[in-house]
């Protein structure tokens, strides 16, 4: 065990740590391992590329492609309500729906069909009224099962194909591993399926579970001729450091400005949204020219949270 095994074990290390830790992007982590293993001369730079143009990545860059395109078309969408259908057990939703995903995937690789089909998938639950969390994780399985079924399904199958052309070998033929994969996958999605799906949380959307607890520490003002600061930017009113309080909305006219810059320009009519703590509010209320909406509630479960972008994170001491 020489140098080069020691130093890399511990990039490896290191790089784990980082992605465990999220201390940057996971690209910027790996392409940095990477560069240091050719400066650490483990690898040469030719070896260290020559994963780009392996004939397996590239065909899943083409895949991408190709599932891109198709979503374009709308046709995701309509196969979420086509396969899907309306009210009826959860059991007999997912066999009419995962069986189908398993086949697309099995011939067009399955990470970017999943990515295409999860939109569809969390607009028909929201229609519907089912738990979005019962139906994610089994589109996702099933893809892989399906996946399985064929070269072009997943792409360590591909990446296995271009290193055994790669070193002289045939190769694997388009079909050569269903034998094995379609039984797996057949019997995979029924036990999904018929008991996977139990195990699984009863999540509605993000934003409807949030939309529950919004009046507690969500309250909408609106500007009158009284407010001193109309026609000052958000920073020179003072809106945009309040203690204790974060304006996150502003309405003009039908217009939803959300994030607000700290140059917007407050005007009159603008209605205003902040969240923050309840004795903070309470201050608020005290500003002349702020007049609190009371016969309005925010409410998050009318947002479309695919626009508006709203995550839940948990911040540790």
């Amino acid at each position: 065990m020489d140098f080069h095994f020691w130093y890399t074990i511990l990039l490896i290390c290191l790089m784990t740590a980082a992605l465990l830790k999220e201390w940057a992007d996971p690209d910027l982590i790996i392409f940095s391992t990477l560069l240091l293993l050719i400066l650490g001369g483990v690898i040469s730079t030719q070896e260290a590329f020559s994963g780009f143009s392996n004939a397996g990545m590239l065909t899943v860059g083409f895949l991408f492609v190709v599932a891109a395109a198709m979503q374009r078309t709308g046709i995701f969408n309509q196969l979420g309500d086509l396969l899907l259908g309306r009210k009826g057990p959860i059991s007999i939703k997912l066999a009419r729906f995962l069986y189908p995903v398993a086949g697309i995937s099995a011939v067009f690789n399955n990470t970017p069909i999943v990515a295409m089909l999860i939109p569809a998938v969390r607009l028909w639950a929201k229609r519907n009224d089912y738990p979005v969390s019962k139906f994610l994780i089994p589109l996702s399985y099933a893809a892989i099962l399906g996946g399985t079924c064929t070269l072009i399904g997943t792409s360590t199958t591909l990446v296995v194909h271009g290193l055994m052309l790669e070193n002289g070998m045939p190769g694997l033929g388009f079909f050569e591993i269903t034998w094995i994969g379609l039984p797996v996958a057949i019997i995979g999605i029924a036990l999904i399926s018929t008991i996977g799906h139990r195990l699984l949380p009863s999540r509605a959307e993000p934003m409807a579970e949030l939309g529950m607890q919004t009046r507690e520490f969500v309250v909408a003002v609106r500007v009158m001729e009284g407010y001193r600061s109309i026609g000052k930017t958000l920073e020179e009113a003072g809106l945009r450091h309040l203690k204790g309080l974060y304006l996150f909305q502003i309405e003009r006219v039908g217009t939803v400005m959300t994030p607000v810059p700290p140059t917007t320009r407050i005007q009159l009519g603008d209605r205003l949204f902040f969240t923050g703590l309840p004795e903070t509010i309470l201050e608020l209320q005290k500003t002349p020219g702020l007049n609190v909406i009371k016969d309005e509630a925010f409410d998050l479960r009318h947002y479309d949270s695919d626009a508006f972008g709203t995550f839940e994170v948990v911040i540790s001491p």
